[in-house]
C-alpha cells in the first residue's frame, strides 16, 4: 500500500468484509440451503456453447460456491496478530488483483511457509480472499447484465419511436400531400 490513507482505507474495508455481509446477509440457513440446490437446477440448464449462458454459468457458479461457503463456515478465531497481518491484504482490489493475490497466497502456502502459524493464518487469509473475489465475480457479472439490458432497453425504445414515426407520417397523408407527390 502506497501511503497511510490507503492502509486506513484497507483497514476499514477489512474490518468491514466478511461473507456475512456479502449477497447473502440476511439469508437463513434454511434460504441458503434453496438456493444452493437452485443453483444447480439452473446450472444443468445452461448451454455452455452460448455466449450469453457462459455469463450466466459463471455467475451461478459463483453463487454456489458462495453459497457453500456461508453454509460451511465456521466462525474463525483471529488474534490480534491475525488482525494485524490481515491489514497488510488488500480485499477492496479489482478482480484481476483478487486472483492474482489468491494464486500468490496458494503458491506461498505450497513452496514458501514452513510455520505453521504462518500457515494457518495465510489459510484463514485465503478464505477471505477467495470469498472476495467470488462476492466480486457475481458484482461484475450482474453490472454487466444491468448495462446490457439497459442498453437494450433504450435501443428497443428507440426502434419504437420511430416505428411510431413512421406510421404517424403514414397516418397523416392527406389530398395536400398527395398532390405535391
Amino acid at each position: 500500500l502506497e501511503n497511510e490513507k490507503e492502509l486506513e482505507i484497507a483497514r476499514a474495508f477489512n474490518e468491514e468484509f466478511d461473507s456475512k455481509n456479502s449477497l447473502f446477509k440476511f439469508m437463513t440457513e434454511k434460504e441458503l440451503e434453496e438456493l444452493k440446490e437452485e443453483c444447480v437446477n439452473v446450472l444443468k440448464l445452461v448451454d455452455e456453447t452460448s455466449e450469453k449462458d457462459k455469463e450466466h454459468k459463471n455467475f451461478w457458479t459463483c453463487v454456489y460456491r458462495l453459497t457453500e461457503t456461508e453454509l460451511n463456515e465456521e466462525e474463525e478465531e483471529w488474534t490480534e496478530l491475525d488482525k494485524e497481518m490481515m491489514e497488510s491484504v488488500d480485499l477492496s482490489g479489482s478482480l484481476d488483483e483478487l486472483i492474482d493475490l489468491e494464486k500468490e497466497i496458494n503458491r506461498s502456502i505450497r513452496e514458501d511457509l514452513d510455520d505453521d502459524t504462518e500457515i494457518l493464518f495465510w489459510q484463514k487469509a485465503l478464505k477471505r480472499v477467495t470469498t472476495a473475489k467470488l462476492n466480486r465475480q457475481c458484482r461484475e457479472t450482474l453490472v454487466k447484465v444491468y448495462e446490457k439490458s439497459k442498453k437494450d432497453r433504450a435501443n428497443k425504445t428507440k426502434a419504437t419511436e420511430l416505428k411510431e414515426v413512421r406510421l404517424g407520417r403514414s397516418m397523416k397523408i392527406d389530398p395536400h400531400d398527395i398532390e405535391i407527390r
